[in-house]
């Protein structure tokens, strides 16, 4: 290797800062003064060797590990650890005081050290864990979902140390993209039966744990735990519904019995800050905050934390800190997206912000270096920002025009890292950042400067499926859906036989059928739309058949719009037809179902059809025909499976 090699090699390492990992070993027999003085400048290891004493040594080593342990160093490749390693590896000799009240991720020293609270959501758990039936396969699934900074990681990790006692062997996922191979692998040359995988942020990951039910051919127990905010929950929960799963919802409400639990341990702890010595009293002055994060920021912070954070921008643009400023306003777009944190790789980088300030004597930062370690929470995987208040304050200071060029500017860089079939943490911003609903909902985004965004990134992601797939949403959006068809078509080339795409596309068709004012074109294409859906609805295979729930839904909803629109009468079949759909959804868990029976019954009403089906008192659509009110029904543009993709 040149010069100009190793010298790249020792930039990157150096850019990499505070995020650095491992240390650089360098072998040169002669070492110019220079190179010998900046290797030690960053802790490398310099070996005064030739290559020949180099591979001499090599041969020296003798290390062959059995087969167990081969699947282990791999199980740790692909990011999943043995949570006994992880606690092996903890030094507990040295004093510690947790960062965790301060807005911190949870670490397993919190849970082995007793930082944590034991929440009335941990009992509820424990419960369910406890009830669980591997009757339905060697797989189970339970979901945590809620809102960002409720406690999920918390709860995550102490069930896991709960269930290591219980005589499970947990595993932690922690990398970038989950490989289930390399864990079956261990589980078929490991001698135990029962294991636990914890993943958070695991939304994103949904798809490969539906495929984790089917190909778990081990004859081993495995639990999946999992956490995920409420958007991507909602959204992506279509992969893990009709397998052995429960969702379980972690709230952020502070009751009296639960604020006495608090209370107790921040006072062993000693961070009850300007909360009252008096029990009763600081129990008061807890339940009064409503929220966790709430008591955390005036705990941290005090009581005038929202003056704090005011003074703390000041500083950042006082001490003219562009970057820092660009910082939190990319983090607070990241935390607007639910999306869990900013990657070190591109924070290095894209920033030449040092964060070994965060390693630094208070009185040895700068006033922009203070607000960084104020208010970033740093770990292994990258940073985001730790406390609601602060997002809100740089939220306001950004305009529509800066979150767009900070949306291109990220969808732009991490272009070469995104692949049509890879699913690591790269393809979560990708497809987090280009998602129309999140652009037009959360962002505040026109439909035109969306439109604008996406064709900036044709060269970027044109072969990616999911691209065409939201440019065809959002050309669906503006109701030109001849554009649209283009789009989805695109998407279907690319991946021929996702069901969603080919759901898309049927229903496009319907659509534009409902827009069109020519009574003929509108005939011709609600029947190639109703023909694609039929064909989906009638499917016995596996992935489609899953997905009848929604076709259905979305056939029976666009009908009755054509029905009404072109004053068309219906035929008592194509009643009875759509009675037996509805029927072989009727005890599955849909929460449209409600609003999608009132919209059949109110089509039987105006049609006079209402003696077409038999009607029982209780029987549900006696309750939906009764019923004032539409319940659960979907959005006009609102499409569950085509958002699940």
């Amino acid at each position: 290797m040149d010069e100009a090699d190793i010298d790249s090699y020792i930039i990157k390492y150096e850019q990499a800062g505070y995020f650095r990992k491992g240390r650089m070993i360098f072998v040169d027999p002669k070492p110019t003064i220079k190179f010998r003085n900046r290797i030690n400048s960053f802790s490398g290891i310099l070996l005064e060797w030739t290559a020949e004493q180099f591979m001499e040594f090599l041969t020296t080593i003798r290390y062959n590990p059995n087969e167990l342990e081969k699947c282990i160093k791999r199980l740790n490749y692909s990011g999943i650890y043995l949570y006994q390693d992880i606690v092996n590896n903890i030094e507990t000799g040295n004093i510690y005081e947790s960062k965790l009240y301060e807005g911190y991720n949870c670490e397993w020293r919190d849970v082995l050290e007793g930082w944590l609270f034991e929440s009335p959501y941990f009992e509820e758990l424990k419960k369910h864990i406890g009830q669980i039936n591997f009757a339905d396969g060697n797989t189970y699934c339970v979901a945590l979902y809620g809102k960002g900074l409720v406690g999920k990681g918390c709860l995550l990790k102490q069930a896991g140390a709960w269930l290591s006692r219980q005589g499970y062997i947990v595993l932690e996922f922690k990398g970038k993209s989950l490989d289930y191979n390399e864990l079956f692998e261990f589980l078929k040359n490991d001698t135990r039966d029962r294991y636990v995988l914890l993943i958070e942020d695991a939304s994103f990951y949904y798809k490969i744990i539906e495929q984790m039910f089917e190909k778990n051919d081990t004859n081993k127990k495995l639990l999946i735990i999992t956490t995920s905010r409420n958007y991507y929950h909602i959204k992506k929960r279509y992969y893990l519904e009709g397998n052995p799963y429960e969702e379980f919802e972690v709230k952020d409400k502070l009751d009296y019995n639960y604020a006495q639990i608090i209370y107790r341990k921040i006072s062993q702890k000693g961070y009850l800050g300007e909360l009252s010595r008096n029990e009763t009293q600081g129990c008061a002055e807890i339940t009064r905050f409503r929220i966790l994060s709430n008591l955390f920021i005036a705990i941290t912070y005090g009581e005038n934390f929202q003056e704090r954070v005011r003074d703390s921008i000041n500083d950042l643009l006082q001490d003219y800190s562009e970057q820092g400023i660009k910082l939190f306003k990319e983090l607070t777009i990241f935390e607007k997206m639910d999306v869990p944190y900013y990657p070190n790789e591109m924070l290095t980088a894209r920033y030449s912000i040092d964060f070994n300030c965060f390693n630094k004597d208070t009185e040895k930062i700068s006033a922009s270096e203070a607000v960084i370690v104020d208010f970033v929470r740093i770990d292994g995987e990258g940073v985001s920002v730790k406390n609601k208040i602060i997002l809100e304050q740089v939220w306001n200071l950004t305009t529509i025009k800066q979150k767009a060029e900070i949306v291109y500017g990220i969808l732009h860089y991490i272009a070469p890292y995104v692949s049509e079939n890879n699913n690591n943490y790269w393809r979560v911003i990708f497809e987090s950042f280009l998602k129309v609903d999140i652009l037009k909902n959360k962002l505040h985004f026109h439909l035109k400067d969306i439109l604008s965004l996406f064709y900036q990134l044709k060269e970027d992601y044109g072969e990616i499926s999911y691209y065409w797939l939201q440019m065809g949403i959002a050309e669906q959006d503006k109701r030109d859906y001849v554009k649209a068809l283009n789009h989805l078509k695109m998407a279907n080339s690319i991946r021929p036989y996702a069901y969603q795409i080919q759901h898309a596309i049927a229903r496009n068709y319907l659509k534009q059928a409902n827009y069109v004012g020519d009574i003929s074109e509108a005939d011709a294409l609600f029947k190639i739309g109703e023909e694609k859906m039929f064909e989906l609805i009638n499917s016995h295979e596996h992935y489609k058949e899953k997905a009848k729930n929604f076709s259905i839904h979305c056939y029976i909803l666009e009908k009755i719009c054509f029905l009404n629109k072109y004053n068309r009468e219906i035929s008592n079949e194509e009643i009875r037809r759509m009675k037996r759909w509805i029927d072989s959804i009727l005890h599955t868990k849909d929460d449209y179902l409600n609003g999608l029976m009132k919209a059949f019954v109110l089509l039987l009403k105006d049609n006079n059809k209402e003696d077409i089906i038999n009607f029982k008192p209780g029987d549900p659509y006696w309750n939906a025909f009764n019923q004032e009110k539409m319940l659960g029904n979907q959005g006009e543009n609102e499409d569950i499976l085509v958002e699940s993709y």
